[in-house]
């Protein structure tokens, strides 16, 4: 359902073409610091799916997932790119790096694609219940390091 409703989203915007640098140059210019602003059309989020539960004798939402999206002022691509994340984590993972570089949501909007980041239900930006999804777990600092932060410290991947 979100797919469709997002791609109705995105196929009411432009389809204009643009001329844009190549990826190669755009990471050129951005360790340079000389990248051009973001040009966007349209930006927003929705709350999508989910159903009313009995937690602790109140009704909420539960089951949600959280979306935020932006559509380039120069899209050149029909379909959007929907980025979900994996357990552990948000959507946050593809709006930036912690060294303050784009993510890969702002590349593939760079290059005309309309993009959708999102927070699965019970995560980031979609409420976690105790009461309804089971107690959390945190994730290890060593977890963490080897698999998100400090990767390249370690060799689990060639």
């Amino acid at each position: 359902m979100l797919g469709l409703a997002m791609h109705g989203w995105a196929s009411q915007q432009s389809h204009e073409s643009a001329d844009v640098s190549s990826p190669a140059e755009n990471g050129t210019q951005a360790r340079a610091g000389k990248m051009a602003p973001l040009e966007i059309a349209r930006e927003g989020y929705v709350f999508a799916g989910g159903k009313y539960s009995t937690a602790k004798d109140v009704k909420v939402m539960s089951g949600q997932i959280y979306a935020e999206f932006q559509i380039p002022l120069h899209q050149r691509h029909p379909y959007p790119v929907i980025f979900i994340h994996g357990g552990s984590q948000t959507g946050t993972n593809f709006t930036g790096t912690p060294d303050g570089r784009d993510g890969w949501a702002q590349f593939f909007l760079r290059e005309g694609y309309a993009v959708y980041v999102v927070d699965q239900a019970g995560r980031g930006r979609s409420a976690y219940l105790d009461s309804l999804y089971g107690p959390r777990t945190a994730p290890s600092l060593d977890f963490a390091q080897q698999r998100f932060t400090a990767i390249e410290n370690y060799n689990r991947w060639t």
